[in-house]
Protein backbone atom coordinates (compact mmCIF):
# COMPACT_ATOMS: atom_id res chain seq x y z
CA UNK A 1 0.00 0.00 0.00
CA UNK A 2 2.50 2.64 1.11
CA UNK A 3 2.20 6.12 -0.28
CA UNK A 4 0.57 5.17 -3.57
CA UNK A 5 -3.03 4.87 -2.34
CA UNK A 6 -3.10 8.37 -0.79
CA UNK A 7 -1.42 9.76 -3.91
CA UNK A 8 -4.00 8.09 -6.12
CA UNK A 9 -6.82 9.49 -3.99
CA UNK A 10 -5.29 12.96 -4.17
CA UNK A 11 -4.92 12.65 -7.94
CA UNK A 12 -8.51 11.49 -8.32
CA UNK A 13 -9.76 14.45 -6.23
CA UNK A 14 -7.68 16.95 -8.20
CA UNK A 15 -8.89 15.58 -11.54
CA UNK A 16 -12.51 15.51 -10.36
CA UNK A 17 -12.35 19.15 -9.22
CA UNK A 18 -10.66 20.18 -12.45
CA UNK A 19 -13.30 18.41 -14.57
CA UNK A 20 -16.08 20.16 -12.64
CA UNK A 21 -14.40 23.54 -13.10
CA UNK A 22 -13.69 22.83 -16.77
CA UNK A 23 -17.35 21.96 -17.37
CA UNK A 24 -18.44 25.17 -15.65
CA UNK A 25 -15.99 27.31 -17.66
CA UNK A 26 -16.95 25.57 -20.90
CA UNK A 27 -20.66 26.09 -20.30
CA UNK A 28 -20.36 29.70 -19.19
CA UNK A 29 -16.87 31.23 -19.38
CA UNK A 30 -17.41 33.89 -16.74
CA UNK A 31 -14.47 35.55 -15.05
CA UNK A 32 -14.95 33.44 -11.94
CA UNK A 33 -15.40 30.18 -13.86
CA UNK A 34 -12.20 30.67 -15.86
CA UNK A 35 -10.32 31.69 -12.73
CA UNK A 36 -11.57 28.64 -10.82
CA UNK A 37 -10.57 26.34 -13.68
CA UNK A 38 -7.07 27.83 -13.75
CA UNK A 39 -6.74 27.39 -9.98
CA UNK A 40 -7.78 23.73 -10.35
CA UNK A 41 -5.14 23.33 -13.07
CA UNK A 42 -2.50 24.91 -10.84
CA UNK A 43 -3.34 22.45 -8.09
CA UNK A 44 -3.14 19.58 -10.56
CA UNK A 45 0.23 20.87 -11.75
CA UNK A 46 1.41 20.90 -8.14
CA UNK A 47 0.37 17.28 -7.81
CA UNK A 48 2.39 16.36 -10.90
CA UNK A 49 5.39 18.20 -9.46
CA UNK A 50 5.05 16.24 -6.23
CA UNK A 51 4.79 12.98 -8.15
CA UNK A 52 7.94 13.91 -10.07
CA UNK A 53 9.78 14.70 -6.85
CA UNK A 54 8.98 11.41 -5.15
CA UNK A 55 9.06 9.19 -8.24
CA UNK A 56 12.47 9.52 -9.88
CA UNK A 57 11.31 7.78 -13.06
CA UNK A 58 8.23 9.97 -13.49
CA UNK A 59 8.38 12.87 -15.93
CA UNK A 60 6.10 15.51 -14.40
CA UNK A 61 6.54 17.89 -17.33
CA UNK A 62 5.34 15.25 -19.77
CA UNK A 63 2.46 14.29 -17.49
CA UNK A 64 1.17 17.86 -17.38
CA UNK A 65 1.97 18.90 -20.96
CA UNK A 66 -1.57 18.68 -22.37
CA UNK A 67 -3.02 20.54 -19.40
CA UNK A 68 -0.32 23.21 -19.76
CA UNK A 69 -1.68 24.15 -23.20
CA UNK A 70 -5.15 24.60 -21.74
CA UNK A 71 -3.74 26.57 -18.80
CA UNK A 72 -1.96 29.00 -21.14
CA UNK A 73 -5.01 29.41 -23.39
CA UNK A 74 -7.23 30.01 -20.36
CA UNK A 75 -4.68 32.54 -19.12
CA UNK A 76 -5.15 34.55 -22.32
CA UNK A 77 -8.91 34.47 -21.85
CA UNK A 78 -8.52 35.49 -18.21
CA UNK A 79 -6.24 38.40 -19.15
CA UNK A 80 -8.84 39.66 -21.63
CA UNK A 81 -11.56 39.34 -19.00
CA UNK A 82 -9.55 41.34 -16.47
CA UNK A 83 -8.74 43.98 -19.08
CA UNK A 84 -12.40 44.21 -20.05
CA UNK A 85 -13.39 44.67 -16.41
CA UNK A 86 -10.80 47.43 -15.94
CA UNK A 87 -11.96 49.26 -19.08
CA UNK A 88 -15.57 49.03 -17.92
CA UNK A 89 -14.65 50.21 -14.42
CA UNK A 90 -12.65 53.15 -15.79
CA UNK A 91 -15.38 54.14 -18.24
CA UNK A 92 -17.93 54.18 -15.42
CA UNK A 93 -15.65 56.17 -13.12
CA UNK A 94 -14.98 58.79 -15.78
CA UNK A 95 -18.54 59.01 -17.08
CA UNK A 96 -17.72 57.54 -20.49
CA UNK A 97 -20.28 54.81 -20.15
Amino acid sequence: MGIFVPLRECYDRRVSVFLDRFAAASGHPSTDAVHDMRVALKRLRTFFSLAGAIGPGYDAEKGFSAARKLFRAAGKVRNLQVLEAKVYETSRATGLE
